[in-house]
Order: C-alpha cells, then sequence, then structure tokens
C-alpha cells in the first residue's frame, strides 16, 4: 500500500481519463463500500414491507436481536439441489431486509425543527441533494457518488447490519477534507486546558446553585467537603474528562500509548541564543522576534562559585566530536550521561575549545554516525573526549553520546507553534529552520550581517528529510485553512461541500470556536511555557533540601520569628546564675543522664498504673472508636471457631440469600466485626 501508493495529483490524472480502467475499478469499489439509499427499494416500500412484518406476531425488532452469522460459502456455482446454496441466498436475502428496516429505523433524519435549525439553516445540512448515477467531474476530478434518498446518511450494508443502529460512513474524496477532518479529530481529541474565566464562572456557578447549603445548618467542614465535590465534578466535565481517563489517573494508567518516545523542546529558547548575536536583528519589529529576544537561564552552585546554565548550553558547548550535527538531529539522538567515577581523580580534561574553528556549511549525512556504537566494535570510548568544551558548567561531569537512528525520540515542540512558511514573517520562518538544521555555536555561524536570513535559507542546501520534515511542520496550518474554508462555506449557505457529505457542520464549528487559540496570525508565547526551558531536573537531595526550607519557613512565619522586631530587646540575665557550680564535662554528663534515667523510671510506674485501670475497665465496659488490630484469619468464614453458633449462623444467612463469593466474603467481614 506504501510502496505502490499514488500521489493525489496521479489520482486525479487517471480519474480523469475516460478510458481509464482504474477509473472504472475505483468507482465500482466506492459504491460497493458505502451508498446513500436503501439496498434495492424506496423508502416508500420498506416502509410497507416493515409495516406489514410487524404486524405478524414472529416480527423481532432488528435493533433488540443479534446478527445472524452468514452460512459458509460454497466452492461451485449457485446450484438449487445445494442445500448451503439454498440457506445463503435466504441468508442474503433477509440480511437485505435486516438492514432496510434499520435504515427505516435508525438512520433517517426527521423533519427539521428548532433543534437542528440554525438561522434556519439544518446543522446536519439535510435535505442533501440527490444524484441519480456516479459520475466525475472533469473540471476538478471530483467524484459526485450516487444519491438516491435526501434524508439519509451514506451508510456501509455490513456495518449497519453488526451495530444493529445509527452509523454514517463516508469517503474522503479530497484533500480538503482530509484535513478538515484531521483538524477535526486532533482538536477533539486533544484536551485543552480550561481559560481562567471558565473557571471562575464554573465555582461561581456551583455557589450559585448550592445557596441552599451554605446558608444550612450542617458543619463547616461538612459545607466544605459537599462544595469542593461540586466544583470538581463540575470543572471535569468542562475539561472533558470522561470515566476511562478518569480511572486510568486514579489506577496510575497512562492516558495514551505511544510506538515513538517524545522528548519536550523549547524552541523559542534556540531560535532567542541565535538571535543574540545581532544587537539590531533584521525584521527586529515583528513581534515573533521580540518574543523570543530576552533570555533566562539557570544560576546553579559548583565548585567553582555560582555559574548559569540552560539546556540551550548543552547544544553550543558540545564536544568538538558532533561538530556537524544540526539542532534537530541532536535533540533525536543525544543523550547526557554521567562521567563514571575513576581512582584517577586529577586526570585531565582534554581542551575541547576551538574559538577560531568556522563551522562546515555542508550538508550532513541523514544517516547520523553513532559513535559509542562504533567506540564498541573498535575499541572503548572515552567520555571524556566527548564531554562539554569550556566555560559549561557541566563540563567535568557530563558528556553526550549519541544513539542509533532506531532509538531516537520525536522532538515535541512547544512554547508557540512552529511559524508557517507561506505567511507571516518570513525572516523569522528562515531563522527557525537555519537554526533546526544548520549546525551552529552561535547566530555568527549561520549568517552574516550583510545577509538576510531569506538569502542564507535559499542559500542552503537542505536533505530531502530536512525539506520533508519542514512540510510536515505546516500540515497543522493547512488543516486550520482547510477547517476554516469549510466554515466560511457554510455560513454562506453552501450545502453541497465537496468532500464532507456525513459531518455536521455544528460539529466542525464548535471545535473551530473551541481552539481559536490556534490562530497562526500571531505566535503563541504563554511566559510560563516559554520559561520552563530554564528549569531542570534536579536530584533526591535537593528537593529534600528544598522541602526542608520552606517547612523551616512555614515555622518561622508561625512562630513570628521572621517579623520584624518593633524595638530592640535587652537580654536580662538570669537571677541566681552566679551561684551555678562549676562542673567538668564528665560531670555534667554523669548529671544529666542520671537525672533522665530516673524520670523514664518515674514513667514506667505510671505506665504500669495505668494499665492495669484500662485491664480492669475492659472487663466491665466495652470500647468503641478504636482501632483493633486483627491477623488474616479475622477474614474468613471460620473465623469463630470458638463459637459454632456464630459460624452457623453465618452461613445459613449466606446460603438463604444465595450471595455470591464477593458478596459472601464481604458478609463475613462485617458479621465478624459485630459478633464481637
Amino acid at each position: 500500500w506504501v510502496a505502490n501508493s499514488l500521489s493525489p495529483q496521479e489520482i486525479r490524472d487517471r480519474m480523469l481519463d475516460k478510458n481509464s480502467t482504474f477509473r472504472t475499478e475505483m468507482i465500482q469499489y466506492l459504491e460497493g463500500v458505502h451508498q446513500g439509499e436503501f439496498i434495492d427499494q424506496t423508502k416508500e416500500e420498506v416502509n410497507n414491507e416493515v409495516s406489514y412484518a410487524a404486524s405478524h406476531p414472529t416480527y423481532k425488532d432488528p435493533t433488540e436481536t443479534l446478527p445472524d452469522p452468514p452460512p459458509y460459502p460454497c466452492d461451485h456455482p449457485f446450484a438449487e439441489s445445494c442445500n448451503v446454496c439454498v440457506s445463503s441466498k435466504s441468508w442474503w436475502s433477509k440480511f437485505k431486509d435486516t438492514v432496510n428496516d434499520l435504515l427505516l429505523k435508525s438512520n433517517i433524519h426527521r423533519e427539521c425543527d428548532d433543534r437542528c435549525l440554525v438561522k434556519g439553516v439544518c446543522k446536519a445540512r439535510f435535505p442533501r441533494p440527490l444524484i441519480n448515477e456516479t459520475h466525475v467531474d472533469e473540471n476538478t476530478g471530483y467524484i459526485e457518488m450516487q444519491k438516491k434518498e435526501s434524508m439519509i446518511n451514506t451508510f456501509t450494508p455490513a456495518l449497519t447490519y453488526l451495530l444493529r443502529s445509527n452509523s454514517d460512513v463516508t469517503s474522503l474524496l479530497s484533500g480538503t477534507a482530509l484535513k478538515a477532518v484531521v483538524a477535526y479529530v486532533t482538536d477533539y481529541i486533544t484536551k485543552t486546558p480550561l481559560k481562567t474565566y471558565t473557571i471562575f464562572q464554573t465555582i461561581r456557578d456551583v455557589f450559585d446553585r448550592q445557596s441552599s447549603i451554605l446558608g444550612g445548618d450542617l458543619r463547616d467542614q461538612e459545607k466544605a467537603r459537599k462544595l469542593l465535590t461540586q466544583i470538581v465534578n463540575s470543572l471535569t466535565v468542562k475539561m472533558e474528562i470522561g470515566a476511562p481517563m478518569a480511572s486510568a489517573y486514579l489506577l496510575g494508567n497512562p492516558d495514551h500509548y505511544t510506538s515513538h518516545k517524545f522528548k519536550t523542546v523549547f524552541w523559542k529558547s534556540y531560535v532567542g541564543e541565535v538571535l543574540q548575536c545581532w544587537d539590531e536583528p533584521s525584521g527586529v519589529d515583528s513581534p515573533d522576534l521580540k518574543s523570543v529576544a530576552k533570555s533566562k537561564v539557570m544560576v546553579r552552585k559548583t565548585k567553582d562559585g555560582y555559574t548559569p546554565y540552560s539546556v540551550v548550553m548543552d547544544y553550543t558547548h558540545r564536544s568538538r566530536e558532533y561538530e556537524d550535527i544540526n539542532l534537530y538531529d541532536w535533540i533525536r539522538l543525544s543523550r547526557k550521561k554521567t562521567i563514571p567515577k575513576t581512582t584517577d581523580k586529577d586526570k585531565e580534561i582534554p581542551d575541547n575549545t576551538d574559538d577560531d574553528a568556522s563551522l562546515s556549511g555542508s550538508d550532513e549525512d541523514p544517516t547520523i554516525d553513532n559513535r559509542e556504537a562504533e567506540g564498541k566494535k573498535n575499541k572503548k570510548t572515552d567520555p571524556y573526549e566527548l564531554t562539554f568544551i569550556n566555560d559549561h558548567p557541566q563540563r567535568n561531569k557530563h558528556y553526550i553520546m549519541l544513539v542509533k537512528e532506531g532509538f531516537g525520540v520525536v522532538p515535541n515542540f512547544i512554547g508557540g507553534s512552529l511559524p508557517r512558511r507561506d505567511e507571516g514573517d518570513r525572516e523569522f520562518y528562515c531563522t527557525t529552520m537555519m537554526t533546526l538544521f544548520h549546525p551552529w555555536r552561535t547566530g555568527l555561524d549561520l549568517k552574516s550581517k550583510d545577509q538576510t536570513w531569506d538569502d542564507v535559507f535559499h542559500a542552503h542546501n537542505f536533505t530531502a528529510r530536512q525539506e520533508q520534515l519542514m512540510s510536515y511542520f505546516n500540515i497543522q496550518y493547512e488543516c486550520y485553512d482547510a477547517r476554516d474554508d469549510y466554515a466560511r462555506q457554510k455560513k454562506g449557505k453552501n450545502k453541497a461541500i465537496p468532500g464532507l457529505p456525513n459531518i455536521s457542520g455544528d460539529e466542525l464549528d464548535e471545535r473551530h470556536n473551541l481552539n481559536d487559540d490556534h490562530s497562526y496570525s500571531g505566535l503563541h508565547d504563554d511566559p510560563q511555557v516559554h520559561n520552563a526551558a530554564e528549569f531542570e531536573k534536579v536530584g533526591n537531595s535537593t528537593i529534600k533540601r528544598i522541602h526542608q526550607m520552606e517547612e523551616m519557613e512555614k515555622i518561622l512565619n508561625g512562630a513570628g520569628w521572621l517579623e520584624k522586631c518593633p524595638e530592640q530587646i535587652t537580654i536580662d540575665t538570669p537571677s541566681g546564675s552566679n551561684s551555678i557550680e562549676y562542673k567538668s564535662k564528665q560531670q555534667w554528663t554523669e548529671l544529666i543522664q542520671n537525672k533522665k534515667t530516673s524520670i523514664l523510671e518515674e514513667k514506667e510506674k505510671h505506665r504500669q498504673s495505668k494499665d492495669s485501670n484500662d485491664n480492669a475497665q475492659n472487663k466491665i465496659k466495652t470500647k468503641w472508636n478504636e482501632v483493633k488490630i486483627v491477623d488474616q484469619s479475622y477474614l474468613l468464614k471460620e473465623y469463630f471457631k470458638s463459637r459454632p453458633n456464630v459460624a452457623k449462623l453465618q452461613s445459613r444467612v449466606v446460603k438463604e440469600f444465595s450471595l455470591r463469593p464477593d458478596q459472601a466474603r464481604a458478609f463475613h467481614i462485617i458479621a465478624n466485626h459485630a459478633s464481637e
């Protein structure tokens, strides 16, 4: 399918050829997998037959029954003398009648009313135009499928027979339709975060609905619990989180499964690093360039003091062994490793700095050389040869290795959509693509001051794979363009929208309004998302120290120790301090230990006295609201071996009410507790 697939243009050329076998077979295939009318009958004929059949006592509603499997086919042509052939013919006749009955009951769009009319136009675009015969538009190559019923969508008979309910099946017969559906589906399955005003409006609605609870006589704790439950449930509905996804989160299961691994990349950080080389970069007035003008770093403490660090430095300060690796392949294939500890602590790190070296402008090989794999074949790779160059804060502790293509990750660009190539700021688009696909350490390696980004973009020879990736980057915008084209056609009341026969306008319009943030008139620049690149993962010890500091700060704030003193406090010397007897360290230690021992002995006497009193009270009065530690036998039905009458009573209850094993087990636990 992939190796022999035709391009859209090749399909169009073959469809425009009237004498093409491909055209005839394509039409036969499309008519065989879906249709837009009843099977071999009109609506009136089906309605009469169903009404007559329903009057018979043995009639069964097909929406309430399961489908009958077909008989095994024969290897020979149909013969009246063959029971299997006769049975197969009877099954196909019943199949046709059942599908027509299901269509009449489930697939027909009834008369339009206020539920589906918007400004006098049906949201589902009924009635549909009738087409007596499938034909091809000789100007565009578009296939107009046969449609003889105006109030039903196209369907597949076999699928309708199996599902026993309403189902719509259509063929996406144009590139615009494909892209519009891709935009609709991806937006539908993507759970976008709620807007701030939506969250506050939801909370306010809950408070308004639960005003009786706020003024009721419940305890404040119970009121708060009910309100929070209502708020969480309302927000869950707004976020479109279904029961399967919620249960997956609660059980610790993943909410998605992928065949590839993805790595988050804040691409604007790298573009900002490139643009920092010019005080006044070309096109600086563009809001896109201004959004990446500022760069922030994370300050780390090392043995040399405090040093700035950002993930961008891993690429700009990479080893000279990786001089010709572009940023996109670096993100996919690079792995940061810790240099193993050796007995030779004074081993000198080789100087990888080459300030005068200029990067080659030649294309890289699409197949990245796995230097670690080559080292395993020939010799063991020395991590010190793959470490960072000077001025990198992790130069003495980490190194970079490249993995094979099969183990590469897929970059997930966040912090705003990548710029589009056919609209918007051309300079910013060229800057971003050169940053991704041309090796560099600084922006001066990509262009000179007298060049524009468009000039260097056209002068650079991108590989076929890089050209393909850049076209993939633009698919998102093409899909939204197609979606917007559909919205404009619908607003113009164009009911016959090519390629979208079964998709209701309401569905696509809802997603169109919901995802206005995908507008590409200006790139997003969420500061919280963009600044997330500054923070690297810290170790467990650092996290522990941070938590300890936060906890101590809370304690000091609560005690008022961090508040400024209103006036100078004078410390008075305790009375009698001059009469303290001088003792040596050993004497003070013995004195404190003796005092400690006497206090513990006194506490033990009181504890033994209290335990004896408690035991005496237990014999008289049963304690309530206490936790009792029991062993595993407490959960079994044989728990009361010493009291057979209790065990016999429990067995009789289980037998009388026919409790299932799980119900019986729960009953025994409760009964054992109640019978104590």
